[in-house]
């Protein structure tokens, strides 16, 4: 009985010798059915004020404290995640930090299964994969749904894989490139953390990069070419009052938390009639929650947004769905509770 360990992670950023690891979710399958299910937030430590979804990372479990768990469900199994290489690095660097040794454990990646099947899609990012056979998912970047996701991917490649011979795990193994062997003879997944592999993640959502057929360099300053190329299309497009109004925006510090800074930049925003000025002043109320003194500000802009966003005949339901999660979070509710 083939036992696959599905697993997610979510990250403060890129680096793993820096960046932690703020959720991990595993699904794990035995014979193709889903037998167990876990997934757990992560505190990153007191000198990082992070969050995942409307939730403050602050109190949650640490790796450590999930680190026996964790290493229970991976044993005896093959770990399966797309773009392996970046959550596994991750891994290692948490259990580093643990002090203990990290499992060796055979390791698939759908990415690369995807790529050795020559899936015919536009990159090899989870979202696109999944597309390529009708696979709905929507809220990316969360571990758990990607997790559910990536089980569904590995559930569709699996038969792809076993008409090309590769029906036992070890053909598996060797198909997505293994880079060396166990005490015990098992193929293992060896963790060789570069540039190429710590960006992957980010520059397969963004760029449509595919590994191998250019440098990663190459892929993010044409994503920062395009971006920077849709941004002059689009100023090039709005009335004056509009165009100074997002170059105001686009003066903030990455870090600004003044009201004194950000209002000036909303009230432009608002008369010039500009479409985003309600994710605006979400971005505002996320910069300055948190501490207690800033709740009611916080939830005031939170719910200004709402106002914006329903006034809209363009909203979406996700950025609705987004505001209302920030405008319950604890960070805003505990001064000022929503009515």
């Amino acid at each position: 009985m083939t036992r696959y360990v599905v697993l997610d992670t979510e990250t403060t950023g890129t680096v793993p010798e820096r960046d932690r690891v703020i959720w991990v979710a595993v699904a794990v399958l035995n014979d193709g059915v889903i037998a167990k299910r876990w997934s757990t937030l992560l505190d990153p430590g007191p000198d990082r004020r992070a969050r995942a979804g409307c939730v403050d990372l602050a109190g949650q479990p640490t790796f450590a404290d999930i680190q026996p768990r964790l290493t229970q469900l991976l044993r005896g199994g093959v770990l399966v995640a797309h773009n392996a290489r970046f959550d596994v690095s991750f891994l290692a660097a948490e259990y580093k930090r643990a002090g203990s040794a990290t499992p060796e454990v055979p390791v698939v990646c759908t990415l690369r299964l995807a790529h050795q099947l020559e899936l015919d899609v536009a990159s090899l990012s989870l979202v696109d994969c999944c597309a390529a056979f009708g696979i709905s998912h929507r809220r990316h970047h969360r571990a758990d749904e990607d997790v559910e996701a990536t089980v569904q991917l590995l559930q569709q490649l699996l038969p792809l894989a076993a008409a090309r011979g590769w029906s036992s795990v070890d053909a598996l193994l060797e198909a997505v490139a293994p880079v060396g062997r166990g005490g015990d003879g098992e193929v293992v997944f060896a963790i060789e953390v570069n540039v190429e592999e710590v960006l992957a993640k980010l520059l397969i959502e963004k760029a449509g990069w595919r590994p191998g057929e250019e440098p990663p360099e190459e892929a993010m300053a044409r994503y920062r070419d395009r971006l920077r190329a849709e941004r002059d299309a689009a100023y090039a497009r709005m009335e004056p009052e509009h165009r100074a109004a997002h170059q105001l925006k686009d003066a903030l510090g990455s870090n600004e938390r003044h009201a004194s800074a950000w209002l000036p930049v909303l009230q432009a925003l608002e008369a010039a009639g500009c479409p985003e000025a309600a994710d605006a002043w979400v971005e505002y109320g996320r910069r300055i929650q948190g501490p207690a003194r800033n709740a009611k500000r916080a939830l005031a802009a939170l719910r200004h947004a709402l106002d914006l966003y329903l006034s809209s005949a363009k909203v979406t339901r996700t950025a609705v769905d987004d505001a209302v999660m920030w405008s319950g979070s604890p960070a805003t509710t505990r001064i000022c509770p929503m009515s």
